[in-house]
């Protein structure tokens, strides 16, 4: 399937269930943008102690630093990062799963049933929502790669204040489905690694093409090969899906982000709202209508809460 984006052609296909490839996705120029901000900034190593738990990558024994040797630069909700978040979205989201039931096909069954799609019920109450504003920068130079490994996931409670003080309901955003965008392409090596589910033997890989993009379920084991000449960079993000909460969580820390104008949002309020908001939410940034990400949330004034990482311990090899 062909779609025409500013003056390039995004090139969508299914490569196998769970598994979405985009052509042209990014303009040469927007490949070009995306890597001049991440040299601005300045890749560091990452680190190997794996989000401050020791050796947290790896499970099986195998050191960290054997498994990872890459650069890395995290973008955690900056402007940058929510402006291409939304464009990213806006070429991608007619092609996504609307809901989570796809991942009856695409995974074990076993996988379903431990998370929380374990009935296929409870998978279509998760929607399509968003492009994760929290962006990974990789820069792998020769010799560097990330061998097998699964993809972290990662939530954030947004809460439907009622009158400035009072939750009236809460909305989980939570990454299933990985984006990894290549914004160059790479002399030699430094393809993404497919693998069996069950015999983990090798099944197909990816060869980075500047501007394409490959969407995979978390779950799925993969690998960053090695790269043999020339420089690699990547951009990883997420394909988030979002459900409305059974239970509100009134956690001192959620009441606490109302005093922080950056953890507050006011979508689809008409003039008459916006006018009486201002007089108690002096602070607060407004905005007449939410990103189109946010489709499913109601009208509403939203504490967004940062970003979570979750950590699955049926995962050997893992990841943020």
């Amino acid at each position: 399937m062909t779609e025409s984006n500013n003056n390039h052609k995004v090139i969508f296909s299914e490569l196998e269930p769970g598994i979405f490839y985009f052509k042209n996705l990014f303009s040469p120029s927007e490949c070009a943008q995306m890597i001049e901000h991440g040299e601005e900034i300045s890749y560091q190593q990452v680190p190997i102690t794996g989000s401050g738990r020791t050796n947290a990558l790896v499970w099986s024994g195998i050191h960290a630093s054997d498994v990872r040797n890459n650069q890395r630069i995290i973008l955690d909700s900056t402007g940058f990062s929510r402006e291409f978040s939304e464009i990213i979205f806006k070429r991608m989201a007619n092609h996504l799963p609307p809901n989570l039931e796809f991942r009856w096909k695409a995974l074990p069954e076993e996988v379903n049933r431990a998370d929380v799609c374990s009935t296929l019920e409870k998978a279509r109450e998760w929607k399509l929502c968003s492009v994760s504003d929290k962006f990974r920068l990789y820069k792998y130079e020769k010799n560097q790669h990330f061998l097998k490994h699964f993809d972290g996931t990662n939530k954030r409670i947004l809460s439907m204040m009622n009158d400035g003080k009072t939750i009236q309901a809460q909305y989980l955003e939570q990454s299933f489905l990985t984006v990894l965008i290549y914004l160059n392409n790479v002399e030699e090596g430094g393809e993404t690694q497919f693998f069996d589910a069950k015999s983990k033997q090798e099944t197909f890989q990816l060869k980075p093409e500047m501007g394409s993009a490959v969407v995979f379920c978390h779950e799925m084991l993969h690998q960053g090969n090695d790269v043999l000449a020339g420089v690699k960079y990547l951009l990883r993000t997420d394909i988030c899906y979002m459900k409305k909460k059974d239970v509100i969580e009134k956690s001192a820390v959620t009441l606490k982000m109302y005093n922080d104008p950056s953890h507050i949002k006011l979508w689809n309020q008409d003039a008459s709202n916006q006018k009486k908001n201002r007089k108690t939410c002096k602070k607060t940034p407004m905005k007449a209508t939410p990103p189109r990400s946010y489709d499913p949330l109601p009208s509403g004034q939203y504490i967004v809460g940062d970003w979570q990482v979750i950590y699955h311990p049926s995962c050997q090899l893992y990841t943020d």
